[in-house]
């Protein structure tokens, strides 16, 4: 047992280090200025923080063990009932390191003086033990709604969603997005990204100080006899980039987006995936596209490449091909067919990368966290990959 402890306390430790150099969420381009984020997990250049499975836990990169992100003594990190679990499994959303300190958000609700029920969105920080919790922010609004958060530098940015209940059919609703600056300061809004019924956005990413983000409404209420083909013809969708410095939103006349970051817009053409320095306007034709089928290229940023999948059967979502564009030599580069495991790395250490995934041939096809080698995954040897705990 004390020895078992001594190495948690070792990996603890390794958090610390790690966030002197830190760079959270999934890697980016260095000249993108903001770092993303995630729901679930981030990454520091020492391992990654992340809550699923739960609970909150450090991954080390170089050990490929896991420590509970807890500070109780004797805990044993199980729950065991509402009234009796670990402390690590209570909300942690968004989970990241900043400056030494554990960030994340966890929602609040409670009754005012009058009886009236308020939510509340809280930025809290601890100690990368779990010690310590402090509340950082707090708006308005039962919690933060996009799949992501952007950190630029000290300044994180926040979409966070306030609503009515009618007490039927779809609830009106206002997505904020807010900015904490994290050295000590209260969180500004931004402004309104949009409103409506049951009203939501996705963001795409953020690059010189612009958010570029989809909006979606209901045009009426949902019925209880609805087919999903009516209910799918009431939501409207809007495109819009808002200036987050001086709070001015438009709309995006450009083609959707699939990724946007590092000063670049990509998108998909009929052709194929198409990058557009927004600086200049000028394009360039990343990959051509190799099948016809109804959905377009895709593509992420790690280690210096964009990987690029696109489906090779009509009607799949899992039959993919995969490729990579190198970054700094401009050349693109097949990896091979993938129709077995659904994969996204992560981070990239060494000679390995770390990699989310969900493996098409297991019967439990869940999200987890495993590795591989660099040269197995660029090779198109994807079921070489080795399951975190």
């Amino acid at each position: 047992m004390r020895q078992h402890r001594d190495r948690l306390v070792k990996l603890w430790l390794a958090v610390l280090v790690a966030v002197v150099l830190s760079g959270c969420g999934k890697a980016q381009p260095a000249e993108s200025g903001y770092r993303e984020i995630g729901s679930w997990m981030s990454v520091t250049d020492g391992g990654i923080v992340t809550t699923y499975p739960e609970p909150l836990q450090f991954v080390d990169f170089s050990s490929k063990e896991s420590a509970v992100l807890c500070s109780e003594p004797d805990c044993d990190h199980q729950w065991h009932s509402d009234n009796d679990y670990c402390p690590a499994f209570e909300e942690h959303r968004y989970p990241f390191v900043y400056n030494g300190e554990l960030y994340f958000f966890r929602s609040e609700m409670y009754r005012d003086s009058e009886g009236e029920v308020v939510d509340t969105c809280n930025l809290m920080k601890s100690d990368v033990s779990g010690t310590n919790e402090k509340t950082v922010c707090s708006v308005p609004g039962p919690g933060v709604t996009s799949l992501y958060v952007y950190l630029d530098q000290d300044v994180l940015y926040f979409p966070v969603n306030e609503y009515e209940s009618s007490g039927a059919g779809n609830d009106e609703r206002k997505v904020t997005l807010y900015a904490c600056d994290l050295r000590g300061r209260e969180a500004e809004s931004c402004g309104v990204l949009v409103e409506g019924k049951d009203a939501s956005v996705r963001t795409y990413g953020m690059t010189e100080d612009q958010m570029f983000y989809d909006t979606f409404t209901f045009t009426a209420d949902v019925e209880a006899d609805m087919t999903a083909e009516e209910i799918e013809a009431l939501i409207e969708i809007k495109s819009y980039v808002m200036d987050v410095k001086t709070k001015e939103v438009r709309a995006n006349e450009l083609p959707k987006p699939v990724l946007v970051y590092g000063g670049c817009y990509y998108y998909n053409r009929d052709d194929g995936l198409y990058s557009r320095r927004l600086a200049d306007g000028s394009e360039t034709l990343i990959a051509e596209r190799m099948f016809e089928t109804e959905r377009g290229l895709s593509c992420y940023y790690a280690d210096g490449k964009l990987f690029i999948s696109e489906c090779s059967v009509a009607g799949s979502a899992v039959d993919t091909y995969l490729r990579y564009y190198d970054m700094k030599s401009g050349k693109l580069v097949d990896i091979g067919e993938n129709n077995k495991v659904c994969t996204t790395v992560e981070a990239a250490y060494k000679d390995e990368y770390f990699l989310s995934l969900s493996d098409y041939k297991q019967e439990d096809s869940t999200t987890k966290l495993a590795y591989i080698k660099k040269s197995d995954f660029l090779k198109g040897e994807l079921d070489r990959y080795i399951l975190l705990n």
